[in-house]
């Protein structure tokens, strides 16, 4: 970083030895620790723990590094207004994306609706009348028994009739009695 801060600031044909660069890097890093232990400081004396900006600006003005402030105040300026927009860029993005949820939700809810509202108009009218679509599905016999069997219900009963009509069960020629599911 300190090799990229060094050539921003020297004419394009500028070369910087390796030993230069760590030199700076660590003039940088004593530097920063000098002016870090000046704004703790400050931030004690105002019954603070946090170090804030106002405690660094006050720091390098007591370090008597006073032709730095306008500078570093510009720049700070410029770092909190770039922050703050892309603050609001994201709060912007996030905004749009749960109204475009929120959109996609509701016109995926009055798709279910008219669906179901399509789907009553073409039900059965047993079906409006809330009975249950799986009775009216099974056949029933001549006779009125269903032979098909109405579900596992626990109020239907399994019945043996003998549907032979003579009344006297099964006998011999007689096909076996058909059971019947009684509901």
């Amino acid at each position: 970083m300190c090799q990229r801060l060094a050539k921003g600031v020297l004419p394009a044909n500028t070369q910087i030895q390796k030993d230069a660069l760590l030199a700076m890097s660590k003039s940088a890093t004593v530097f920063i620790n000098y002016i870090g232990m000046h704004a703790q400081d400050a931030a004690q004396a105002a019954d603070k723990s946090t170090i804030r900006p106002k405690d660094v600006l006050e720091a390098i003005k007591e370090l008597e590094f006073e032709d730095f402030i306008p500078r570093l105040e510009i720049e700070l300026e410029k770092y909190n207004t770039e922050q703050c927009n892309k603050r609001n860029t994201y709060r912007r993005q996030k905004r749009e994306e749960k109204a475009a949820a929120d959109v996609k939700a509701a016109t995926q809810a009055a798709m279910t609706a008219s669906d179901a509202a399509r789907a009553s108009d073409t039900a059965t009218p047993a079906a409006a009348n809330g009975l249950d679509s799986s009775v009216l599905s099974h056949t029933l016999d001549p006779s009125g028994y269903d032979l098909e069997g109405a579900g596992d219900r626990s109020l239907a009963t399994d019945v043996d009739m003998d549907l032979g009509g003579d009344g006297r069960g099964e006998g011999e020629g007689r096909p076996p009695s058909k059971k019947v599911r009684m509901s």
